[in-house]
């Protein structure tokens, strides 16, 4: 995919709204809660931790339904 591609079907950057950190932490928990079973369920679907208040977070958002498809945690 060429970059001017990649850029028309998605959008990239820091982490700052209270929705898009909800996102975020919602795909944390598919990933270390349902898929690799690391932490226990929660009733919040949410997989949060101590470090969140200090990290920066990146994500990758689909532009036509607002997925986050990808993201990243710098601590």
């Amino acid at each position: 995919m060429e970059q001017s591609q990649f850029r028309e079907r998605f959008r990239c950057g820091e982490i700052i709204s209270e929705e898009e950190k909800i996102l975020f932490y919602e795909l944390r928990y598919q990933e270390y809660v349902v898929g690799k079973e690391w932490e226990p369920p929660n009733p919040a679907g949410m997989e949060t931790d101590c470090l969140d208040q200090f990290s920066y977070c990146f994500g990758c958002f689909n532009r036509e339904n607002n997925l986050l498809v990808a993201a990243a945690r710098l601590i």
